[in-house]
């Protein structure tokens, strides 16, 4: 065993793999300390992608993350029957999903683990670069430590919930 994740590090192994249950819940500092808000996913799913560029493989990712607006604080300055707002909340969620995707992506690369299985989607969908650069090599470890990782995140806020006190 190389290492292990951390239980608010699931749910980003989830949105990667594409888990379509979803239900956890994280808080969200809104900009320029307006306050919190929290966000329970409800629905995910991802769609993930393999390509050689420049003789390496390469992955792109894309999640899409729907939820809800459980709560936000007391003070917090947001007006969320706003439409604007709303989507500029959403863009707030999918920054800070990618942000804490890539850092355990990263992370399980120092570590040489492939958690998120991205070696058998080479394989699969790259079979000609797995024959001539894996099999006969050092195997998947040592690519998967360079692999560069590209990932799009969605989130969409489908309904708006309480205010905290």
């Amino acid at each position: 065993m190389v290492g292990k994740t951390n239980p608010l590090q699931i749910s980003q192994v989830m949105e990667v793999t594409g888990v379509s249950a979803a239900g956890y819940s994280v808080f969200f500092q809104l900009p320029r300390n307006r306050g919190w808000v929290m966000y329970k996913a409800i629905s995910r799913e991802s769609e993930i992608r393999t390509f050689i560029r420049n003789g390496k493989p390469r992955v792109r990712i894309k999640v899409r993350v729907e939820g809800n607006l459980e709560e936000k604080t007391r003070g917090s300055r947001v007006d969320v029957t706003d439409r604007e707002t709303v989507r500029k909340l959403e863009r707030i969620i999918a920054r800070d999903l990618r942000v804490r995707i890539e850092e355990l992506i990263r992370e399980t690369q120092r570590k040489g683990s492939d958690i998120f299985a991205f070696g058998e989607y080479v394989r699969s969908e790259q079979p000609g670069f797995w024959r001539r650069n894996i099999q006969p090599g050092p195997g998947w470890e040592r690519w998967y430590r360079e692999l560069p990782v590209d990932i799009q995140v969605r989130a969409k806020l489908r309904r708006i919930g309480a205010e905290a006190k």
